[in-house]
Parts: structure tokens; C-alpha cells; sequence
């Protein structure tokens, strides 16, 4: 396999990877692989709308309703909109418990990633995957080129 494909593989490999790292901590709480991210978000911007959350995770707003029922359903999060037809999420104490479990869980996925790294190459690879971000986010926007 050529440098190039590997370069074009490696994505499909960390995402994998990642996958399988965030599946173990969210099945022992009966959650998908799918529903970590949300938590994560919801915990980092508590009280967002479903619109505002579809934006953020850059899903659309189909899946979002079903993860956010799911996660309702399950008492992780709950919404604390006074007027019944608009949904503000924010995390119970137990989607709490699963945030702080998924982030010892990435701490540790990225000490064991990046083990043979210098200081410098770990700020080095936070730094470009920060600009990648920006890259999709920018990508992504309505009216951007694509």
C-alpha cells in the first residue's frame, strides 16, 4: 500500500478506533457509539433548541430528535424549556456520569495515540486539527464553496 493510501485510509482507522474506545464506556450505560457526541455538546453548551444542537453536530434535525428522545427516555438529559412545544437540553446528573466517564476514556485514548509524541508535536497536531475543524465548519456553512 502506497504512503498516499495509507494517509487516505488512516481517517476510516482513528474513526474506528474511537469508535471502539467510546462503545465500550456508553454500552455499560446502555447508550449507541452515536449518543457520546451529543452528551458531549449538551455538556459543553447546555440549554441549546434542536435546531441549534443539528447545527452544532452538523446532523440533521431527524436524527437529532430521535438521539435527543432517546437520551430524554433514558433520564441523561432533560429539557428545561417552559413552554412544551421548544426543547433547552442540558444534562442530568447521570448524562453527567457518562460525559466524565467518555472524557477519562478520550484522556486515556489520547495518551495511548500519542505516546511516542514530543510536547511539541502534541501542541503541533491539536493546533492543525483545530484549523481542520475551522476547515469544516467553514466548509459546511450555507453559501460556503463546497
Amino acid at each position: 500500500m502506497s504512503e498516499e493510501s495509507r494517509v487516505m485510509v488512516s481517517p476510516h482507522i482513528m474513526k474506528s478506533y474511537m469508535r471502539n474506545r467510546t462503545e465500550a464506556v456508553l454500552s455499560t450505560y446502555g447508550l449507541n457509539p452515536g449518543d457520546g457526541p451529543f452528551l458531549m455538546e449538551i455538556g459543553d453548551c447546555g440549554g441549546l433548541s434542536l435546531k441549534e444542537l443539528s447545527t452544532e453536530m452538523m446532523v440533521d434535525r431527524g436524527l437529532t430528535t430521535r438521539t435527543v428522545s432517546r437520551l430524554l427516555a433514558g433520564d441523561f438529559i432533560e429539557n428545561r424549556s417552559l413552554d412544551r412545544r421548544v426543547y433547552r437540553v442540558w444534562l442530568t446528573p447521570r448524562g453527567t456520569e457518562v460525559r466524565e466517564a467518555l472524557i477519562k476514556s478520550f484522556k486515556q485514548t489520547k495518551e495511548e495515540l500519542t505516546a511516542n509524541f514530543t510536547s511539541e508535536e502534541k501542541a503541533e497536531l491539536i493546533r492543525l486539527m483545530h484549523k481542520m475543524l475551522l476547515n469544516i465548519r467553514q466548509s459546511a456553512t450555507p453559501g460556503s464553496r463546497s
